[in-house]
């Protein structure tokens, strides 16, 4: 696999320019032999590559199957297709000059066969015109074959068994501007300076490391990934210490509104949630364009600002504009309204009340309301009847124990004896009336029941 290898170089002109990329091929002869003269074509993808055993053997075993039987056809549906688009063509020649090979002898040190550096450290005497120039010319053709894209490159390559080589294979202006890239899960005081790029070259960018220069001075290291033809990407490259970020979160949660559905209170709730970012430019010179990214959130709708400049799989881009010693707010906002059923009992009248004072109930509802509740309370009133006539009943019961127990060691003619005699005559008679009144109690409670029930199921109530 041959890696690459960038040097991005930005114009000294920050409101002007376009930076300038230049890549190399980083190309391995792992092998025991020498390359000598040899022609190189440089392929990006990444094909499939597996191992199989080709020396054992294979016995496949006869599969014992039933006697076939003509089952009947089922009619077949087809998918519907889309044409398919046209095949892009194109064919982008780069500039070469110089060397009619390139070779490497004992060594891992790359030269023309005029003996210039291919690569090599920064001057930081240069200017940004002398690091674009500060390169050999690029000696690879780009283009398309097949489904893949390759570099070809034009001379024949010579390099030794078990060394490498840096060929470069492009050289090209791109559309880009620099912006600050704030993201508060990795830098949270701080945006990181970087550049957004679109890969206008013509060719297509492989995975790889990219040096940074700002103007003749190195600025940082970033990587890229995969970058096709016409695609767009951000880089960071530092961290950007003239600007200052400071992050306040907010959330809000209140009841919106409340009716009634079926019987049931239906409970509206707003909510919102999102941050305040307060950035400051302490850069005195030179504006900032800022790129601040916030994670998606999964059920809730963007408020503020209304759109996003840009969305990734996973989370909003917003742009700001700060000039040179400028401070300013920016509030990122989302909402959403969530609805809760709940029965009429979990909310007392003073919560209503309140409620309606706000606006969140209308007068028909806290009528409705109002009403069930006094059923309801009447349904308690009628059930508290029957729990004290069963709390008598017991208390009788377990009076009646005691004197059965005591009586059982006393003379029948005593005085005693005759008393509770009387008493549990009295409590017999009270028992057959509680008796009665049960019956009738419950046949109340029930009938206040049904007169609640029907209330509250005929309610639909806004």
């Amino acid at each position: 696999v041959w890696k690459t290898s960038y040097r991005l170089i930005l114009p000294e002109d920050s409101e002007g320019g376009q930076p300038t990329i230049q890549g190399w091929a980083i190309v391995e002869n792992t092998t025991d032999e020498d390359w000598d003269n040899v022609n190189l074509s440089l392929v990006a993808g990444q094909p499939v590559g597996f191992t199989m055993d080709l020396y054992q053997p294979l016995f496949i075993p006869r599969p014992d199957i039933p006697v076939p039987v003509l089952a009947g056809l089922m009619p077949t549906v087809y998918e519907e297709g889309s044409p398919a688009l046209a095949k892009r063509e194109f064919q982008s020649q780069m500039k070469s000059a110089g060397a009619d090979r390139f070779e490497v002898r004992g060594g891992t040190a790359v030269t023309s066969s005029a003996g210039q550096p291919l690569d090599g450290a920064a001057n930081f005497g240069f200017s940004a015109d002398e690091m674009m120039r500060y390169t050999a010319a690029t000696q690879a053709t780009a283009g398309e074959i097949g489904e893949v894209f390759q570099y070809t490159l034009d001379a024949p390559i010579t390099i030794e068994r078990q060394q490498s080589a840096m060929l470069p294979i492009l050289s090209s202006a791109l559309d880009g501007r620099r912006v600050s890239i704030y993201n508060r899960q990795g830098l949270s005081d701080h945006p990181m300076r970087g550049v957004e790029l679109t890969n206008s070259s013509g060719l297509q960018f492989m995975p790889g490391p990219i040096t940074v220069f700002d103007g003749s001075a190195y600025a940082g290291d970033a990587q890229t990934g995969h970058v096709s033809e016409g695609e767009k990407r951000l880089i960071a490259y530092a961290v950007d210490l003239d600007v200052d970020v400071k992050s306040d979160d907010k959330s809000m949660s209140r009841v919106d509104s409340i009716k009634i559905v079926r019987g049931n209170l239906v409970q509206t709730t707003k909510r919102e949630t999102g941050v305040v970012h307060t950035l400051t430019n302490n850069d005195r010179k030179r504006s900032r364009t800022v790129l601040v990214e916030h994670p998606k959130m999964e059920g809730w709708e963007l408020v503020t600002p209304s759109e996003p400049s840009e969305t990734t799989e996973s989370l909003h881009r917003f742009e700001i504009e700060l000039d040179p010693g400028e401070a300013g707010k920016f509030e990122i906002k989302f909402k959403r309204v969530d609805s809760q059923t709940l029965g009429l009992e979990n909310y007392n009248r003073n919560t209503l009340l309140v409620y309606h004072r706000n606006g969140q109930i209308s007068d028909a509802v806290l009528d409705a309301i109002t009403e069930a509740m006094r059923l309801n309370a009447e349904v308690s009133k009628a059930q508290e009847k029957i729990t004290g006539v069963e709390r008598e009943r017991s208390e009788i019961s377990k009076d009646q124990s005691r004197i059965r127990q005591n009586m059982g060691g006393l003379d029948r003619n005593s005085q005693l004896y005759r008393r509770y005699i009387e008493k549990l005559n009295t409590q017999e008679t009270r028992l057959e009336q509680m008796e009665d009144e049960l019956e009738a109690l419950r046949a109340d409670l029930e009938q206040k029941r049904e007169a609640y029930r029907d209330y509250v199921s005929r309610l639909n109530v806004s």
